[in-house]
């Protein structure tokens, strides 16, 4: 291909070189850049670009007047994996927007909660939390600064939350560790992504089911040791893989449904913090606890953890993943015989 022109905006202007050959994907897409001076390549050509971690930028052709929208870079996870494989619902769920929404709506329950047995928190603050739980392309790029500030991501997007919410500013976090909100909110995410997936998966079932019985009496040659056995149908052979889905489906609702919150625990487990803000009354920390995991839509919390939750966790959602990705290459490869 003959060369061309691209341009590469971000929020300090336009830069202009010749590529080669730039993918017809990459017109009009946004991305953040992680690193100062991070080469901006095509398949043959490049610019040395030098912006700030926090900018993005944005690929197009000559005479191409799509508005710019920085606010897609955060509404999708950022990875060859999710452009190129993930649905629309995976990839959103995991990117920068929706986490640190749900770190937001996890303060304002935490609020909430504090507020119901009895401290000093007031309506204003829990309605200007209310009224913020999205942020927009300007709040990334206080946070951005926030972070580079102060070398903590949570407690950038603490005062970040607190500038837009001013009346609630000196009660944000109130008590919490950094965890409460970074692991509280894997594990929201974990149970979603779980569920997407079983939605998807029973479709495919269906569809398998429906298949088996359409070809229930079409004759084909059986194979074992891979060699010629006995004749068996087509739709017997389907039955075998709607059997295993259904089992990887049973797997993965286990899975999702063992899913507890790591709920309300202070530093490293012990909920002292908690106990300290309700001079002493465990009965308190104990509903506080309750009451936070019912607002965040869990039925019960972890009765101990430490810091984070136990990583035991995460290969618990892992596993059934494992052997549902087995599954799937083995029904490929039962297809192609």
């Amino acid at each position: 291909m003959s060369a061309s022109v691209w341009r590469v905006s971000h929020r300090y202007g336009s830069l202009h070189g010749e590529v080669d050959w730039i993918s017809r994907d990459s017109v009009g897409f946004a991305f953040p850049i992680s690193a100062s001076g991070l080469p901006i390549r095509s398949l043959h050509g490049s610019w040395d670009v030098l912006i700030d971690p926090s900018d993005v930028v944005v690929l197009s052709p000559p005479g191409y007047s799509r508005p710019v929208n920085k606010m897609e870079a955060f509404d999708t996870y950022q990875t060859p994996l999710a452009s190129r494989y993930a649905s629309k619902e995976m990839a959103h769920l995991f990117s920068s927007a929706n986490r640190f929404f749900t770190w937001r709506k996890l303060w304002l329950n935490l609020a909430i909660a504090e507020k119901e047995l009895g401290l000093p928190i007031s309506d204003e603050a829990i309605e200007q939390m209310k009224a913020n739980l999205h942020l927009d392309e300007k709040q990334f790029e206080i946070a951005a600064a926030e972070e580079k500030k102060r070398r903590h991501d949570v407690m950038a997007h603490v005062h970040t939350f607190g500038q837009v919410a001013p009346a609630a500013a000196g009660i944000i976090h109130l008590g919490a560790t950094s965890c409460y909100v970074t692991d509280n909110a894997d594990l929201i995410f974990i149970r979603e992504a779980l569920s997407l997936l079983i939605k998807k998966l029973a479709v495919v079932i269906d569809r398998f089911s429906k298949f088996a019985e359409q070809y229930r009496e079409l004759p084909t040659l059986g194979f074992t040791h891979f060699q010629p056995a006995q004749l068996t149908t087509v739709g017997k052979r389907a039955t075998l893989w709607v059997q295993e889905l259904l089992w990887d489906l049973r797997n993965l609702k286990r899975a999702r449904d063992d899913i507890g919150f790591r709920g309300v625990k202070g530093t490293t487990g012990t909920q002292a913090s908690f106990l300290a803000l309700f001079d002493g009354d465990h009965d308190k920390v104990e509903a506080l606890d309750k009451r936070v995991t019912e607002l965040c839509g869990f039925s019960y919390a972890y009765p101990v953890t430490s810091q984070t939750y136990s990583r035991k966790i995460d290969i618990d959602a892992l596993a059934p993943l494992a052997s549902f990705g087995t599954r799937s290459v083995l029904l490929y490869a039962d297809q192609q015989n």
